[in-house]
């Protein structure tokens, strides 16, 4: 994951150690007031890093916060799949931003 200024750009392929790498990199981050997660080139992911979206979403509600998930095709399609689309694109405080093929 490569982080400059309030963007965090993610790899092509995301494992389950990535995931858990990316939740301690939050937490010792401290908090973000808004933050931009780019997945456009992302066209693997473990379960385990939509789980981390979820918690990081969770946490930026809890703060007050905004964030804009910048999505692939790939992630998009798994969000979709995953019931999830409500849960990250209409809410109040959450901005979004879904790539088009």
């Amino acid at each position: 994951m490569d982080h400059m200024n309030n963007e965090w750009t993610f790899p092509e392929k995301i494992s389950f150690t990535d995931a858990y790498t990316y939740y301690s990199k939050i937490e010792s981050d401290g908090f973000i007031p808004q933050i931009t997660l780019d997945c456009t080139q992302t066209s693997e992911v473990h379960a385990s890093f939509i789980g981390f979206l979820i918690t990081f979403h969770e946490k930026i509600q809890r703060e007050k916060g905004t964030m804009m998930l910048k999505c692939s095709e790939y992630l998009s399609k798994m969000i979709t799949e995953m019931n999830l689309n409500e849960y990250f694109f209409n809410e109040k405080n959450y901005s979004s931003f879904r790539k088009t093929a």
